[in-house]
């Protein structure tokens, strides 16, 4: 995730001297406390890379994260920290029922940073160099210092738990990239492009601010910088942000001392005091009603208001299931605490506790958690049909313009998304629209002019019509209808044709390397790479068997 905002690169971090002045004295002894930290005790201190010494370092590191979470008020009676497939995560040790409460977490053991709000450490960095950063970057910063301080960080013991090497793309080589075999299409071109955009990122970051107080006075390095970067894109989260009662509550008690004093006024006795009560009411519901109902469903969050961005101790251990959607992080009716409710059918005794990161193609899974959700629930292949279908078929640009009037079919097949049971039914749509003779489009043309016609569209659609609506009933002649099957089964074909391996070789390599059982950067990462390509293949062949059965129907006609 790249900064939202830009950073001016000739706007320079204060010094820290400066900034001391005009703050406090307080400032003044932690840096100098923080020269005195050796880099070695300032950071985390990487366990052994393998062995018994090392699952023992990790298994120490856990305890004493569960006994700060416990001791910081973090609630989770029903979940211990474990393994599971050689990944850490949390197992349920009692039933959770669905809906069930998972984990609550205290607004205090988070590190939060949310926009408009002062530098933490204006000594290190001003208020105005503080906002000129995204959330993301802020949060990196917030975590750099924290790390930096060692054990006199309230945080230590969940720092020094966090992991420190990541299989997230941009950690990855050229040639590992290279076996995900992106470069067919301009989407995965794109897709290509973004990834090296991530990984440059961090490198233009440093470069910009490796002479500034900030990086200075913490011995930042660029690998730290990394660190910190990696773990917020990996595990940060939106938050929602406490309500402001103040509104709902003063516009309550203000309508609420009016109604006592007209109560009590010699307004009662008029002919209109029962409609001004009624009127009061009727103020009243309009009023807290609204809020009342918010506070109910989702707690004491912002109604409206944007987000903040945290880390979340102990719910990042929190695995992804694609079966899970609908778990759901919220405020506690006093805003005072996180809570992470279970959602499907809940969790036996034993079994991984895990929610769902969202319903996201495995690009964005690999790009920002580093794995594969080999359940493909989410994943599609996304590409741009309809540059092909104008340059393969000549569409008239005309033709192009009045697809764009229906917005929803123009960007069905401007970035189509293809999943196991084929494309979205927009995009047959838009392709019968863009290939129909000049003939049915004058047809089609004629009977959409009807104001009969007209009114069917709306009561059944539910919308006006454009010149794409009769598209959404009308079956066009054979030959349009086959071409379109064509289309994106030669479309599909091509695509698959133009990888270097096919899924049946995927699949063969995938178990070879499951039963060398390598534990190396280069093999799991060879291991993504295979699980990744296998799904996009799996979902175009899908495709090419689904249009290539529909064509022979219509050609059969």
């Amino acid at each position: 995730m790249m900064c939202g905002r830009t950073l001016d690169p000739q706007s320079a971090w204060a010094a820290g001297g400066l900034l001391m002045a005009r703050r406090t004295i307080a400032g003044l002894f932690l840096v100098m406390c923080l020269f005195c930290i050796s880099p070695a005790h300032a950071f985390i201190e990487k366990c052994p890379a393998d062995g018994a010494q090392a699952q023992e370092c990790v298994e120490d590191r856990i305890d004493g994260l569960l006994k700060w979470s416990s001791s910081g008020g973090i609630y989770a009676p029903r979940l211990q920290a474990g393994h599971v497939d050689g990944m850490r995560g949390m197992i349920a040790t009692k039933t959770i029922k669905k809906g069930g409460l998972m984990m609550s977490i205290p607004r205090e053991m988070a590190l939060i940073v949310q926009d408009g709000t002062a530098s933490p450490f204006p000594w290190l960095l001003s208020d105005e160099d503080w906002s000129l950063a995204q959330q993301e970057v802020q949060l990196a910063a917030l975590l750099l210092y924290h790390a930096k301080l060692g054990q006199e960080s309230k945080w230590y013991p969940w720092i020094q738990a966090l992991p420190t090497t990541f299989d997230t793309l941009p950690h990855w080589t050229a040639a590992e990239l290279d076996e995900l075999q992106l470069g067919t299409t301009t989407t995965e071109l794109g897709f290509r492009s973004e990834v090296d955009a991530r990984a440059e990122f961090s490198g233009s970051l440093y470069n910009h601010f490796k002479g500034t107080s900030f990086m200075s006075s913490l011995n930042v390095t660029q690998e730290e910088q990394d660190w910190a970067l990696s773990i917020v894109f990996s595990r940060s989260v939106a938050v929602p942000r406490p309500v402001n009662w103040a509104q709902p509550v003063l516009t309550t008690l203000t309508l609420l001392v009016g109604a006592a004093v007209f109560a009590f006024s010699p307004l009662k006795k008029s002919q209109h005091s029962k409609t001004m009560l009624n009127l009061t009411g009727i103020a009243l519901l309009f009023t807290l009603g609204p809020w009342v109902y918010w506070f109910l469903i989702n707690g004491a969050s912002q109604p409206g208001g944007e987000d903040d961005t945290a880390l979340l101790p102990l719910f990042d251990m929190l695995n992804h299931d694609a079966r899970q959607e609908g778990s759901w992080l919220k405020s506690s009716w006093t805003g005072s605490h996180f809570q992470v409710v279970a959602a499907a059918e809940g969790f036996a005794p034993g079994k991984e506790a895990t929610i769902s990161y969202g319903q996201k193609p495995n690009e964005a899974f690999l790009l920002h958690y580093g794995f594969v959700d080999t359940t493909y629930k989410a994943d599609f292949y996304s590409t741009d049909l309809l540059e092909h279908v104008q340059q393969q078929y000549n569409i008239p640009e005309d033709r192009v313009v009045g697809l764009a009037q229906a917005e929803k079919l123009y960007k069905a097949v401007e970035s189509m998304s293809l999943k196991k049971g084929g494309a979205a039914d927009e995009v047959p749509k838009a392709l019968r629209y863009l290939l129909a003779t000049s003939k049915e489009l004058k047809e089609v043309e004629e009977q959409s002019q009807t104001t009969g016609q007209w009114l069917a569209d709306i009561l059944e659609y539910r919308r006006l019509p454009t010149p794409m609506t009769p598209f959404d009933y009308i079956t066009l002649s054979d030959s349009t209808e086959l071409k379109v099957q064509e289309v994106l089964h030669s479309f599909c074909s091509s695509i698959l044709k133009s990888k270097s391996t096919t899924v049946s070789a995927d699949q063969a390599e995938l178990a070879k390397l499951k039963t060398q059982n390598s534990s190396g950067d280069q093999s799991r990462r060879k291991g993504l790479a295979l699980q990744y390509r296998i799904g996009k293949k799996k979902i175009l062949q899908s495709c090419v068997r689904k249009h290539q059965r529909l064509a022979k129907e219509f050609g059969s006609s």
